[in-house]
């Protein structure tokens, strides 16, 4: 078998493998083809080696991270399944939430500096606003504010309208401990395809293995009558 047929029998094997695969889990086409390319030879019968998508590697690590912190609260969810219920849902939402919101600033940091690099040679006048300060250049007393806010206005932009609030806390004190590695994580994916990617199957996979811990739960656990 000469190289050129070697090569169009490899391209058909991958392509009826990546339908396959496709047809059964239902998987997008480019995520499957990326891990099916992995299993490909060449023609001195060794493994040509493929990297994964580095949103999918980064996804990888960052689930093995979080995945124990989610668990374990999940489950501690016991009483009812409401409970668990609004944890999911919250915590899918915070996720969309983020990511969204780091988008919006990755993106328009993107824009600002293509639109600044059209104008480099020109000259920017920059003004700043010193009303808050003193002649001495320090800031006023009046201007100092703090801007934290409450545990509990933090948790009233958190919640999701009438949903339990058990699994609204829950989910709002473990989001808070993970949400660090997600952004961290995300803000290291600079490229549109693995941020798409990451941003995609992240709350995917969040959604599925909270449904795999339900139907886990559903065999053990016993209706208590309250």
């Amino acid at each position: 078998m000469n190289r050129h047929e070697n090569i169009k029998n490899i391209n058909l094997y991958v392509k009826n493998k990546i339908n396959e695969i496709y047809e059964k889990y239902n998987f997008d086409v480019f995520l499957v083809r990326n891990h099916v390319q992995k299993i490909v030879v060449n023609e001195a019968g060794k493994k040509i080696v493929y990297n994964s998508l580095t949103g999918i590697n980064k996804l990888e690590l960052l689930l093995k991270n979080i995945l124990n912190q989610l668990e374990t609260a999940y489950k501690s969810l016991t009483t009812d399944k409401v409970q668990r219920d609004s944890f999911k849902k919250h915590i899918i939402n915070a996720v969309d939430n983020l990511l969204d919101l780091k988008d919006k600033n990755f993106y328009a940091s993107q824009s600002m500096n293509a639109s600044l690099g059209i104008q480099e040679k020109a000259q920017l006048e920059i003004v700043f606003d010193q009303s808050a300060f003193d002649e001495d250049g320090i800031l006023k007393k009046e201007e100092v504010k703090s801007d934290k806010k409450s545990e509990e206005d933090k948790k009233k932009e958190f919640s999701i309208p009438g949903m339990d609030e058990t699994g609204r806390d829950e989910s709002f004190y473990v989001f808070d401990k993970i949400s660090k590695q997600i952004e961290a994580t995300y803000d290291v994916l600079r490229n549109k395809l693995d941020r798409t990617v990451f941003k995609t199957w992240l709350p995917k996979n969040l959604l599925s293995y909270m449904e795999a811990w339900e139907e886990e739960m559903q065999k053990n656990l016993e209706k208590v009558d309250v």
